[in-house]
Order: C-alpha cells, then structure tokens, then sequence
C-alpha cells in the first residue's frame, strides 16, 4: 500500500519527472499537473494528502492556487516550491497556510526531509487518512430558486432511520445537504466522513462491520468511537463512484446483509452516501449494483447546478463575501453591477464550491472595497463575452442607452462626412468645437480619424506564458507571468506574493534613475521599460504582468520577452485600441545643440530617431525606427542591449542598484573601449536608446501616431514627454 498521496504542480516537465521518480522510489503514489486550474480540478476529485507546489506558473500562479486550494480543502498539507522567489513571497505563502517552502534547484535531501515531515504532521493530526470527524457548523440554505425551494422542503421531509443517497455534481452542495440533515437529527453527535476514493475493500470491511456481525463502524478516530459503540451521528461516504471494484463490492455485501430485509430499519447512525450523476444531463447516480440501489431506494436527493439557478447567484455572493471578510480580516467587498452580470452567467462547471473558492479569493485579493470586472478571473469573463451565433444581438435597454447610442451613431456619420475633422463637424452642427471634443470623448469616441486609417483593434494574449531571471536592481532571481486580459484592462503589473495590481501608467512612476519604476501602495514594478517596449510594438493593449517587484532583467534586451510574446500568441479584441496622434509640430524643452529636448511632428506612423552623443570610445550616434511591425521591432530594436560604464558600478552598487548587473547583460565601457563583449550591432548603444523610449512611451495607455526626435535623453526626459503628449491629447 503506498505511504501516502502526492499532486505535484510544476509547468516544469524535468521537475515533475525528478520528483515523480524520487517520490516514487519511496513508495509514495505520485499525480501531477502542469497548472493551477488542473491541480484545482484534480484536488476536488481525490483527496490527496500533500500537494508540491510551484509558485511560477502560467495561468493561475502559485500564491492564487495556493489559496483556492486552502479554501476548497483547508485540511490539505501544501508545500510551496520557487527558485525565482523573495521573502516575502515566502512568507505569504505560509500565512496561507503552507506547510513548508522550498527552494529550487530541489536537493533529494530537502525534498525527502520536507516530504517526511509534511507526512510525520499529516499522521500526527490524521490517524486514518481515509476518514476524518468534521466539524459541522450550522448554515443556511441559500437561494431563493424554485429548483432550491423544492430541495429544501424535501430535507425537511427526510427520514432520518432509511439510508439516503445523495445525487449531484462535484461542488453542488452534496456535503452541505449531508451536513444540514445530520443538524436536524443529530447535531451534537459526531459527522464521521470517509473518502471513498482513497479507502481500500480491506479497511472499508474493518469499519463497516465487527467480528460477530454487520453493524456500522467498529473503528476509533483518536479518541471518538465509531461504529458499534457510537451513540448517534451520521456516516458520510463521500464518492461512491471513487470505489474499486473490490471495495464496492464489500460494501454491496456489507450494506445489504445489514439492510437486506428492511431498508428502514432502526439506526443510532445515520448512513448517507454521495455520488456524482451518470452525466450532466443525468440526475441519477452513477451506475450502481442492483442490490446496493434496492438499500438506497427509500431515500435519494438530487443537488441543483449553479447553472441551472442563476437567480440564486446574487445571494450567494453576498453571503461569501461577508463570510470571507469576517474570517479573513479584510475589508467587507461588493460587486460591481457589471462583475456581477458576469459571475451570474458564468456557467460555473464547479458549481457552488468553485463559487465560493472564487468569490474568497477575490475578497482576500482585491484592495478596494469594490470589485470591479477588471478583478475577475479572465477565464470567466471570456467565457461570458464569447460571441454565441445563436444568441440574437443585445439591443439598448433603456431610453437613455438607445439615445446614447443613437447619438454616437449620429456623430460617426457627421465625423466620417467631413473627413474626421471634428471642427467642421462643430461648424456644421452649429456647436463650441470644444463642447463637441467633451461630447466625442464621453461617448468613447477617442480621437480624430481618417477616412481610409483603419481603426487599431485591443489585443491581448492568447493563453499565459512564464519567464524566469535576475532582476537588475535587486540581483536576485525572480520570474514573470504574462496573462491575457478583457478589454479596456491595460497593461495591469501584479505582485506575484499579494495579488495588487498596478497601473502600467505615467501616473504610477516613482523613479527614472537609471530604469523605469513604477509604484502604488506596496506594489512595486522595477524596470519595466523593456517588456513594455515588446508589449508596445507587438500591439498587446491588455495583459497581467505578474512579478516579484522586478521585471526579469534577461540579457539586457527586449529580445526574449518578443520570443514570449510569440510562445503565448495575440489575439485581436473586440474593443478599439486608444491612439494619441501628434497634430501639429511640437518642441519640449529647449531646442538648442547640446541642451536635451524633444520635437514633435505629425506623421503616419510612430517614427523615431534619436540623437546619442556620448565621449569615446561611444561618441556620436544617430538612429531612426520606422513602426513597421513586430518582426521589424524584434530584429532591429529588440536585440539592443543596456550599456553601462565602469566607472559608475561602485557608485550604484553603494546606492543598493545594479547588484544583477553582469557581464552578460550588461555593455561596460571604460574610458577607451567596450570591455566585456562584442556588439550585436555598430550602433547598438543608440538602439537602445529607442528601445527604452518605445518603453516609456506606452506608459501613456495609447499608440502615439507621428515623429518623435529625441536629443540625448533618458528615462527622466521620457517621462516628461509622456506627461506632456497626455496634456495635448487632453487639450485636443
């Protein structure tokens, strides 16, 4: 008999092959899954003892799984594992309730002592693995549904002396139902559960009968008695269709030896046993043997899907955010009426369980007290919003909504007529051009457009990708997750340990010193001005930038994270992409030789070039970068690396920056020559001037449209020209 249960989840195929063999070798029986939302799914359907966890991971990361997972089986032992991780992620990993956390590369020793450990706990705290007493609290059943109303009145009618089948999907409600019958009967007694999917026919007949004839359990749980000498409470077999072929069967003997003559007769233990349907069309139980159905034909219920009571949704929610607040410590959260409409028509194929794990995340990770649609798990709302063909078009549900989009259609017309210019338009309707601007705005219609300029479509990723490295400041290893998002997200940076999120915007810029910060409350983005130059000219307008406060430095370019982009694929959006367009010719600063300045020009597309003027062995260099696409951007743009002089290293180390500066991803230059590598490009210094500039400049959430020529600047004159496109955007 193997020594216990593991899942282990890793994206990483030779980490799940290494374990799998080690902990195989010590006769543990090993599961694996490559991410979260599998490993969800796999915990749900068999009560494993301890779960290997890996925090980096595409999809649902680490920290997320970890608290899914806590609140879909809080008894489960977690071991959290990262290689690219800080301290806070693991302490926050272990306010959740891991168990241990380790670091990669895994040794056979640490893993093995971990593993021992976890398992010496496990039996300390659960004699049998396969049954366990649970505490049962006294719970409402929510939902105002006719299908819940007709539940609830068949409870109440429930004998409580005839063994009850219970029929249902996974996360229905089945166990709840179990619990709310054994408070009518017996409260104070004990709910003894046993897991079917993990009990074998030899102790199934140990605590299903004793030496002189079938009676119900003869087994002790620490200190309670279960069986014979029980006094009242109720038995859960929880997964009748978990069973083996052998245990079933001695169950069907044991059951019908005791039950044989009359399904009715008098108990002290309550037997209540839970299978899932044949099918999701199907509300009956699993097929069963003849005789085993003849000692549940007395009593059976049926659990309802979330799908198929919607209107019992709202109410739901409510009630597990208020729970989660007060378990939690958090601060109380409502839906916002748009979040809401998606949670409603989610079709929620974990039913109420995979609510409720849904909704307690959500409260433990959105900081404000409002949960907006941008706080959902995109894979609800791309569920919701996937266009269905049979599914007429929605038309405005209000008077005001019909004028409203009346209006819009009127001002498209009047904007197209004349070319999109909005002054001819103004004078055309007789109106304050200015008062028409407002107008075209609160109507999402953004900018001035020409007839033939196709509109840019949002684009977002097609499925989560993962990268791992060194942060440049910190110097140590960290990762990063790009996952899709809805339209109108943004780029959206996410602390990997919290789950705060943060703006990709001019707005959130702490610093400019030698990279570009970003910083709101706690969350912190180092160096972000590479990856959002990839996600710039790749077009990626919404995406989740997971990281442990610093973006992975690579080798100093943008040439991996395009690789990344590639690996996850984009995906166009229905939703239109923002575009700031340059009118008119514009100068910031001082136009002089040598002082630092910018000037603005109308063009058709993003066109730079940049001006570096720097002493020997660097000196003068000029670049111009015509947008032609990604895969122009990614051969000509991308590969340029960061450069850095010698004599500055000892001066940023004193400050604490740089400490993951290396020779590898990093041009040093000293006074007469380059010392450390050989240039992939005569004039990648000034490349990578643009390369940082096309960084910054999607911290204006838009696609600037026209020519930017820089002189000499850096990330503080790139914030300043960010700023100063948003104040003539905002006056246009």
């Amino acid at each position: 008999m193997a020594k216990g249960h593991i899942l282990i989840v890793d994206d990483e195929p030779s980490i799940l092959r290494s374990l799998t063999g080690i902990l195989g070798d010590e006769d543990f029986q090993v599961a694996h899954a490559t991410d979260g939302e599998t490993a969800l799914q796999l915990v749900r359907e068999y009560p494993y003892d301890l779960v290997l966890l890996d925090i980096w991971m595409p999809g649902l990361d680490g920290i997320q799984t970890l608290q899914r997972l806590r609140a879909l089986k809080p008894g489960v032992c977690v071991i959290v594992m990262s290689g690219h991780g800080n301290i806070e992620t693991a302490v926050k990993a272990t306010k959740l309730g891991a168990f241990d956390y380790l670091e990669k590369p895994l040794s056979l020793d640490s893993v093995l002592n971990a593993v021992n450990a976890a398992f010496d706990h496990i039996w300390q705290t659960r004699q049998h693995h396969w049954v366990e007493t649970v505490q049962v609290a006294a719970e409402p059943l929510i939902g105002v549904s006719r299908a819940q109303q007709e539940l609830r009145a068949r409870i109440a009618a429930a004998e409580w002396t005839a063994p009850l089948l219970i029929v249902g999907e996974p996360g229905s409600g089945k166990e709840f139902v179990a619990h709310l019958l054994h408070q009518r009967w017996h409260a104070k007694r004990p709910f003894i559960k046993v897991y079917c999917a993990a009990v074998s026919e030899v102790e199934l007949a140990q605590v299903l009968s004793s030496d002189n004839q079938p009676s119900l359990f003869s087994t002790r749980i620490g200190d309670q008695a279960v069986g014979g000498d029980m006094d009242g409470g109720t038995l859960y077999l929880d997964g009748l269709e978990k069973l083996s072929a052998a245990a079933l069967q001695t169950l069907t003997q044991l059951l019908c030896a005791r039950f044989a003559l009359d399904p009715r007769s008098d108990l002290r233990v309550r037997l209540v046993a839970a299978a899932q349907p044949a099918s999701s069309q199907d509300g009956r139980a699993m097929a069963l043997p003849a005789a085993l159905q003849g000692v549940f034909s007395a009593a059976t219920l049926a659990t309802i899907p979330l799908r198929e009571r919607p209107e019992d949704i709202p109410l739901l929610a409510e009630h597990f955010l208020r729970r989660a607040a007060r378990r939690y410590g958090v601060i109380p959260k409502d839906l916002h009426p748009e979040a809401l409409r998606i949670i409603v028509r989610y079709d929620w194929p974990g039913n109420v369980k995979e609510l409720k794990a849904t909704l307690e995340r959500l409260a433990m990770t959105t900081q404000k007290s409002m949960i907006g649609i941008e706080d959902l798990p995109q894979h609800l709302i791309r569920a919701v919003e996937r266009p269905s063909k049979a599914a007429p078009p929605m038309g405005p549900t209000s008077l005001k909504e019909a004028r409203r989009a009346w209006e819009r259609e009127y001002l498209e017309e009047q904007l197209r007529k004349h070319d999109w210019n909005a002054a001819h338009v103004a004078q055309a309707l007789q109106m304050n051009e200015r008062s028409l601007q407002r107008r075209l705005r609160a109507l999402g219609i953004r900018e001035t457009r020409s007839i033939e300029r196709p509109r840019l479509p949002q684009r977002t990723l097609k499925h989560s990708v993962v990268i791992y490295g060194q942060g440049l400041q910190s110097g140590v290893k960290t990762g990063m997750v790009l996952s899709p998002l809805p339209p109108h997200s943004g780029v959206l940076f996410c602390d990997i340990a919290t789950g705060e999120t943060l703006p990709a915007r001019a707005a959130y810029v702490e610093s400019t010193g030698y990279a570009t910060t970003l910083r709101r409350g706690l969350v912190t983005a180092r160096t972000v001005e590479h990856i959002m130059a990839a996600l710039h000219m790749y077009g990626v307008t919404n995406a989740l930038v997971k990281i442990g406060g610093e973006v992975p430095f690579m080798d100093g370019s943008a040439r991996d994270f395009c690789q990344l982009l590639e690996e996850a694929g984009i995906e166009e959006q229905d939703a239109e992409a923002q575009v700031l367009p340059i009118r008119a010719r514009h100068v910031w600063g001082e136009e002089a030789p040598g002082r630092k300045h910018y000037v603005l020009e109308p063009a058709p597309q993003l066109t730079i070039t940049y001006h570096l003027q720097y002493p020997p062995p660097i000196g003068q260099q000029e670049y111009t970068f015509i947008d032609a696409g990604p895969a122009y951007f990614k051969e000509t743009i991308a590969p340029a690396r960061t450069f850095g002089f010698v004599k500055e290293i000892e001066h940023l180390h004193a400050l604490g920056m740089a400490n993951g500066g290396r020779l590898t991803n990093v041009i040093l230059v000293d006074e007469s020559h380059i010392i450390n590598t050989e240039l992939r490009f005569p004039d990648e210094f000034v490349r990578h001037k643009v390369l940082d500039l096309l960084g910054d400049l999607y911290l204006t959430g838009c696609f600037v449209r026209g020519k930017i020529t820089a002189y000499w600047t850096g990330h503080t004159e790139n914030l300043a020209l960010v700023k100063f496109l948003l104040t003539l955007a905002n006056e246009a």
